[in-house]
C-alpha cells in the first residue's frame, strides 16, 4: 500500500470514529429527551387528575352554597310568613273590637 492510501485508510477511520461518537452523543440526547417527555407525560396525568378533583370539589362547594341561600331563604320566607299572620291576626283583632263597639252603640 502506498503512503496515499494508509492516509486515506486512516480519514477514513477518523470519520468513523467521529460518525460513531455523533452517533453515540445522539442516542444519548434522545434517551435523555425520552425520559423528560415521560416525565412531563406523568406531570400533565397528575395535574389533569388534580384539576378532575378540583373541578368535582367545586361542583360539590356550588351545590353546598345553592343550599345554604335556600335554607336561609326559607328562613327569612318563615320569619315573613310569621309577621304577616301576625299582622293579620291583630287586623283581625282591631276589626272585632271595632264591631263590638259599633254593635254596642247601636
Amino acid at each position: 500500500m502506498t503512503s496515499d492510501e494508509q492516509k486515506r485508510i486512516r480519514s477514513f477511520e477518523a470519520r468513523v470514529r467521529q460518525l460513531l461518537l455523533q452517533y453515540r452523543n445522539l442516542q444519548d440526547e434522545i434517551d435523555r429527551l425520552q425520559a423528560a417527555l415521560e416525565q412531563k407525560d406523568n406531570e400533565i396525568a397528575k395535574l389533569n387528575s388534580q384539576l378532575k378533583s378540583l373541578d368535582e370539589t367545586y361542583q360539590h362547594l356550588k351545590i353546598a352554597k345553592f343550599m345554604e341561600i335556600s335554607d336561609g331563604d326559607i328562613k327569612s320566607a318563615k320569619l315573613r310568613m310569621t309577621r304577616l299572620v301576625r299582622e293579620v291576626n291583630r287586623c283581625i283583632g282591631l276589626l272585632n273590637s271595632e264591631e263590638v263597639t259599633v254593635e254596642s252603640k247601636d
